[in-house]
């Protein structure tokens, strides 16, 4: 699995054109969940970055950029002449995805207390706890798409970020934020520890699930 590891941040990191990518792709979302306020009102546009975009679009991108290359270079065909097995490769993706996301909560943390005047700690943490708890849910989703469909496995993503993007204008998530400011602590703790629970549910199924399914898959 380390070797596994190694690769995936070696292809990422090591070689300028996909790092650039993906710095292009990280800073700008980052900058967009962050400076895009009005001192107004609850910046729409940030809340919609911390729930959406994040989640939905930056969770699963080491796995995108990494499972392209791999296609690209016929990994999967080979790597079963190596000391690698499929095992490593799903407990490899899974893991560096987790630890992204943990990594995503953190910066997401620090830039949003750039706005702690606006917005206050109680609704910062909030954000953040939702963000991360959706990058849990979209990780079980993406990891196991982006294995198995590779270049295709975006599209689930993209349908979930349009629905949501709908959903931000029929049900604005700013008031569903003001609403929980104004809850008693003991009810949003409650409802984050439940949702937190049932991510990582969903996720450790997705992981078996995507784990035996893809010892038997076939490349062509």
């Amino acid at each position: 699995m380390r070797g596994v590891i190694a690769k995936d941040l070696y292809e990422i990191f090591r070689i300028k054109k996909n790092l650039i990518n993906f710095l292009l792709i990280y800073v700008s979302i980052m900058i967009e969940v962050t400076f895009f306020v009005n001192s107004f009102m609850i910046p729409v546009v940030q809340i919609f970055g911390s729930i959406v975009l994040i989640p939905f679009a930056l969770t699963n991108l080491l796995v995108q950029l990494t499972s392209k290359l791999d296609e690209k270079y016929g990994y999967q065909k080979y790597q079963i002449t190596g000391p690698v097995d499929r095992e490593d490769i799903v407990n490899a993706k899974y893991l560096m995805s987790m630890v992204f996301v943990i990594i995503n909560s953190i910066v997401l943390f620090l830039l949003l207390l750039i706005n702690v005047n606006i917005w206050g700690m109680k609704a910062i943490l909030l954000l953040v706890a939702i963000s991360t708890i959706l990058s849990i849910f979209s990780l079980s989703i993406g990891c196991p798409s982006l294995l198995f469909f590779q270049k295709w496995g975006v599209v689930p993503l993209g349908i979930i970020i349009l629905i949501s993007a709908i959903l931000q204008t029929i049900f604005p998530i700013e008031k569903i934020v003001e609403s929980a400011k104004d809850m008693s602590t003991m009810n949003v703790e409650i409802l984050l520890i439940i949702s937190l629970v049932l991510g990582l549910a969903t996720l450790l199924i997705s992981y078996f699930v995507t784990k035996h399914f893809y010892s038997k898959k076939e490349f062509k």
